[in-house]
């Protein structure tokens, strides 16, 4: 089809309308008449010299998708709300800053996307539209989040993402249905108490918020397996954080966490915990209990890690960069799953040579640091393939360094080696110095 063929006709109930002169000729036409057969009409001779022939005024009133998306729209036309067998309704990416009070006519409407328009607020009808599953609302300018949302029971996608919303409805907690939740960049300064009701919700998002607090209540989403609040103001997290049994990705990157609740060891299941760009200056024991694949404390202010991080037999990726450590944690040499592993921009002195056991590492960053010396036992790492060692004091590296075939990044700036054994020239192509 032709690409000014602008009303594609999936089958006798879908339709989909697309960005053309065409789109905005009808639309005209549809915004100057006030009878609906002359609004059928116009749409149906629109939709004929198109080329689309099995389009008539009976399946017009059975149209279940509509599809305006990108097409640059400043209003709805008030029609639309007679398609009464609408079940989607897509209307991302035009300029829209208002809806129609009519829209909640659309009572069997079960997916609604209005991403990326310029909402400023929502028509109470919208209360009416109790058939949703599916409200996409993100990318708009909303201040406030209107309480007859909290009717929409039927609700499992709510994404509120990029708005200028300030706080949430205190009877979100009604919407028992929903299992994703996005407020991520908003003004939020906390999340209702009510949001504890939520006891389906398996994924929620408040990144980039104004956030010091999560209510005790958030303990009470048993079934939630995601949770990300980065880059927020939290100093701490509540207690009942430990309830949440089925977390496997908790994101807590760029906070102001001092410390971490005893019972965060109780997430037994979670693999992914990001920590990093926060305030903690000791990690407790009990986070060894966790089933971690994944382990960010980077740019935080830990002086040690206890020995019982080595317990974390499942770790694939330790960042521990940024830090004040002044050791190598020595039970790390029991994390032999490990593929990543930076201690940089710390305060070590010598790496020990029981190194040697972590044989499926492929990048190990040890720079800046107060490295004089490399264990022979490094050669052992056969599987690596990023070594970065700049900023020490090495004087010279051991010669079992030529069995790191698979090398292919090596950093050395910044040290006190003047020549390169022998037997390590052939690193000199890959080799930063």
């Amino acid at each position: 089809m032709s690409e000014d063929k602008s009303l594609i006709k999936k089958d006798s109930t879908d339709i989909v309308i697309k960005n053309t002169q065409s789109l905005l000729k009808i639309t005209d036409s549809i915004l100057a008449t006030r009878n609906n057969d002359k609004w059928i009409d116009e749409l149906i001779k629109w939709a004929k010299k198109n080329g689309i022939k099995k389009f008539n005024k009976k399946s017009i009133l059975e149209i279940t998708e509509l599809d305006l998306s990108g097409n640059g729209l400043t209003e709805l036309p008030e029609y639309i709300c007679n398609l009464t067998n609408l079940r989607t309704l897509i209307l991302d990416n035009n300029q829209l800053a208002t809806l129609p009070e009519g829209i909640g006519n659309l009572y069997k409407l079960e997916n609604l996307n209005i991403e990326e328009n310029q909402l400023i607020n929502l028509p109470k009808s919208i209360g009416n539209l109790t058939n949703l599953t599916r409200l996409y609302l993100s990318a708009n300018n909303l201040e406030e989040l209107p309480e007859y949302i909290c009717k929409l029971t039927n609700l499992i996608l709510l994404k509120l993402g990029s708005n200028k919303l300030k706080t949430l409805p205190k009877n979100i907690g009604n919407l028992i249905n929903i299992t994703r939740l996005f407020v991520d960049y908003n003004q939020l300064d906390n999340l209702p108490e009510s949001i504890g009701n939520l006891i389906n919700l398996s994924y929620l998002s408040a990144d980039y918020n104004q956030l010091d607090t999560l209510p005790e209540s958030i303990g009470n989403l048993i079934k939630l397996s995601y949770l990300s609040v980065r880059d927020n103001q939290l100093d701490k997290l509540p207690e009942s954080i430990g309830n949440l049994k089925n977390l496997d990705e908790l994101f807590l990157t760029r906070n102001q966490i001092l410390e971490l609740p005893d019972t965060i060891g109780n997430l037994i299941y979670l693999r992914y915990l990001r920590l990093d760009y926060n305030q903690l200056k000791k990690l407790p024991e009990f986070v060894v209990k966790i089933n971690l694949h994944e382990l960010h404390l980077n740019y935080n202010k830990l002086v040690e890690v206890p020995e019982s991080i080595g317990e974390l037999i499942n770790l694939r990726s330790l960042y521990l960069n940024h830090n004040q450590l002044t050791k190598f944690p020595l039970s790390i040499d029991k994390l032999i799953k490990l593929i990543h592993l930076n201690l940089s921009n710390n305060k070590i002195p010598e790496i020990p040579s029981t190194i040697s056991n972590l044989t499926q590492l492929e990048h190990l960053s040890l720079g800046h640091n107060c490295l004089t010396k490399l264990p022979d036992s490094i050669g052992s790492l056969v599987n690596l393939t990023t070594l970065t060692l700049n900023n020490n004091q090495l004087l010279e590296l051991p010669t079992s360094m030529d069995k790191l075939i698979k090398l292919k990044t090596f950093n050395l700036k910044k040290n006190l080696i003047k020549n390169l054994p022998e037997n390590l020239s052939r690193f000199s192509k890959i080799i930063e110095i």
